[in-house]
């Protein structure tokens, strides 16, 4: 410094100075750095703990990818979304497009750096079969609600990929649940045929739901003007009333029943409509308005009908009452004859007393009969069983017979029958038997009712059918009576003998084949009684189609006895046919042995149907007389198993069973011919004479 010049002297002192000051200088701005910058790593230090803490107790997944789609950061929740065991194992490991359960949607935003927001399934079964990572989760599914965006630098660049997840699984399955129970609620309101409708009157516009009125638009709406229009026109009154009040936003709720067309209805429909308040203003008008709509006809027209069939069901049963009063006088007429002229047969020795006792003892057997058959016939047509055997015949010749059976039932001399048979031969196709049945219950009535005068049984084509007809010139029916007439049970003159079923078992008979009945008469002029039934019909002969054939019966005497019965052709001396009677009632074989004493058979007895198998396999016979319903083997099978070995012995069923279905199973089972009890003497006599004839 000595040396230093003096002029520079105070240059370096101050050059010295400015160093020093610069030093301190820097050295107190390195300080104030270095506390700048702790203060700044520590402020950074609490904003990252801060976040790490947001981002780890968020109640939602959140998962943070590179732009190459590999995983830098998730948080707890999203560990438990998808149950992984260490978060560090997924973090940097395989990209997203990897995985095999992500959405090819999810995929294809990230790549195309754009947002995404779905709910997918997230099936663990396949993480698991895959081994893409280690999950706690099993085979089971989950829904999970997902929004990813891409993350953008100042230059607009990608840094990263965001995902915001959510585990909805418990909201979906109850969103499901309920779905299901709205379609439930909405189908069995449908089902109902419930209809829940709004008013709102700040619209004056009604809606539906389940509503034919809006051709059951959910969304469609009706004007009050256009509602009202659907109305029956005495409840238009009273339901705009109701609207008017809903207008005027009076807090009110109502129940009333109205009538309504719907596009969909034929006919008015019963209904049953209520109101209730449902929101209302700031002021507490009620400005919309709620309620069902109930449609009641099938309802109603069900509780007329019970009504009305509990009315028939009363009606029957008084008239059923009326009935077993009125059958039992009609058993015990018969009856009282039968026992009492049987009690005087067995105690006269008068050849004449006899006759005509035996005489009555039949006559009252035969009514007897027909009232049975009756009952029986009706119980038939309750049941729904109804016979009908079409076949063809020739109803000229068939008409003329059935004419000549209804002589021997003309009780009174002045009264006469005329046939009205208009042709000689006329091929028709009917059941016989039920157009006999229908035409004698006329004419029996007929006879009932007339005391003198004509009754006059025909037929005439009408109608491409037939129309049979009984007319008489009788009491005729009065005005009242009329309506009763084809009644069950009754019996406009109840001193005649009769059920009061004859009109009835006409009608239902006719009905049933699909034809009709009527009847014209005047009180003291007379009656007739016919019926129509469509009919198959050849032309009717030619040269006779324009005459009437009248042919006319001679009345006969109320104790007319019938033609004497033809017997069976007797046979040789020493060739007596062999018949063996199946017959389990010891008075049944009786009659029957009494029936055949005086002609040459020989009578042989099984008790029951496997007695009867027994002695026809052992023994040999010509006939065999089986009763159907028998102790340990029925007729039925015992016949069955006789033609399992023999096929040629006739067998006759002879049995109480009465319907046609009964005879149909007899001859199926292999019975040649079946005969009803109470046993015919004329007819088992034909049928004896057709299978044991000396010339067979």
């Amino acid at each position: 410094m000595s040396n230093l010049p003096s002029f520079l002297f105070p240059a370096v002192l101050c050059a010295v100075f400015i160093l020093s000051a610069f030093l301190i200088w820097v050295a107190k701005r390195r300080r104030s750095t270095a506390r700048a910058l702790k203060e700044a790593y520590e402020t950074l230090k609490l904003k990252k703990l801060r976040t790490e803490t947001i981002f780890g107790d968020l109640p939602i997944g959140l998962e943070v990818y590179t732009k190459e789609g590999i995983l830098a950061g998730l948080n707890e929740y999203a560990c438990q979304i998808f149950g992984i065991v260490d978060k560090n194992e997924v973090i940097g490991s395989a990209p997203i497009w990897e995985n095999p359960v992500i959405p090819q949607a999810v995929k294809d935003a990230f790549r195309q750096q754009e947002k995404v927001q779905l709910e997918c399934d997230y099936d663990f079964s396949i993480v698991n079969q895959t081994k893409f990572y280690r999950t706690s989760c099993g085979s089971e599914k989950k829904r999970i609600n997902c929004k990813g965006a891409p993350v953008f630098d100042s230059a607009g660049r990608m840094r990263s990929y965001v995902f915001i997840l959510n585990d909805v699984s418990r909201e979906y399955e109850q969103g499901l649940q309920l779905k299901e129970s709205i379609e439930l609620a909405r189908q069995a309101i449908q089902a109902s045929g419930l209809v829940h409708w709004q008013y709102d009157n700040r619209s004056r516009l009604f809606s539906s739901h389940n509503d034919p009125m809006n051709s059951y638009n959910g969304g469609g709406s009706l004007t009050a003007e256009e509602y009202i229009s659907t109305l029956h026109p005495d409840d238009i009154d009273s339901i705009s009333q109701y609207i008017r009040m809903m207008d005027d936003g009076v807090d009110f709720s109502e129940e009333t029943s109205i009538r309504v067309k719907t596009p969909y209805d034929e006919d008015w429909q019963d209904c049953i409509v209520n109101a209730t308040p449902f929101l209302k203003d700031e002021t507490g008008k009620v400005v919309l308005y709620t309620g069902f709509r109930r449609n009641i006809t099938s309802w109603k027209k069900l509780v007329s009908e019970l009504s009305a069939a509990k009315e028939r069901a009363e009606r029957s049963d008084k008239l059923k009452s009326a009935f077993l009063a009125n059958i039992s006088h009609e058993i015990r007429t018969p009856l009282n004859a039968i026992i009492g002229f049987s009690s005087l047969l067995m105690n006269t020795d008068k050849k004449e007393e006899m006759a005509e006792y035996q005489q009555i003892i039949v006559t009252n057997s035969d009514l007897l009969l027909r009232l049975v058959n009756d009952v029986l016939d009706l119980s038939k047509i309750e049941a729904g069983f109804m016979d009908l055997k079409l076949a063809e015949f020739d109803l000229a010749v068939y008409f003329d017979e059935l004419c000549n059976s209804v002589r021997p039932l003309m009780t009174t001399p002045e009264v006469e029958l005329v046939c009205d048979n208009p042709y000689k031969h006329f091929m028709v196709r009917l059941d016989n038997n039920r157009l006999a049945q229908v035409m004698l219950n006329y004419a029996t009535n007929a006879i009932k009712c007339t005391r003198r005068g004509t009754i006059r049984m025909g037929y005439r084509c009408q109608d491409e059918g037939i129309c049979f007809y009984v007319s008489d010139t009788g009491i005729g029916i009065s005005e009242e009576n009329k309506p009763r007439m084809y009644q069950r049970f009754v019996k406009l003159n109840e001193f005649a003998q009769g059920t009061g079923l004859g009109l009835v078992i006409c009608k239902v008979v006719t009905e049933n084949s699909g034809g009709r009945v009527g009847f014209e008469s005047e009180e003291g002029v007379g009656s007739t009684f016919w019926s129509w039934v469509p009919c198959e019909y050849d032309d009717p002969d030619e040269g006779v189609t324009e005459r009437c054939r009248t042919v006319e019966v001679a009345p006969v005497s109320a104790m007319s006895l019938p033609e004497p019965e033809k017997q069976p052709e007797p046979v040789e001396p020493g060739k007596k046919k062999k018949i063996l009677v199946v017959e389990d009632i010891d008075s049944n074989y009786f009659l029957i042995l009494m029936l055949l004493r005086d002609l040459d058979y020989r009578l042989y007895r099984a008790a029951d149907g496997l007695e009867a198998v027994q002695k026809v396999q052992s023994e040999s016979f010509d006939l065999v007389l089986m009763d159907i319903k028998m102790p340990r083997l029925n007729g039925m099978d015992a016949t069955r198993e006789i033609r399992k070995t023999n096929k040629e012995i006739p067998i006759v069923a002879l049995t109480a069973h009465a319907f046609n279905s009964d005879k149909e199973m007899a001859i199926a089972a292999g019975c040649n011919a079946y005969l009803v009890k109470p046993i015919d003497r004329k007819a088992l006599f034909e049928v004896l004479r057709k299978y044991l004839s000396s010339e067979e």
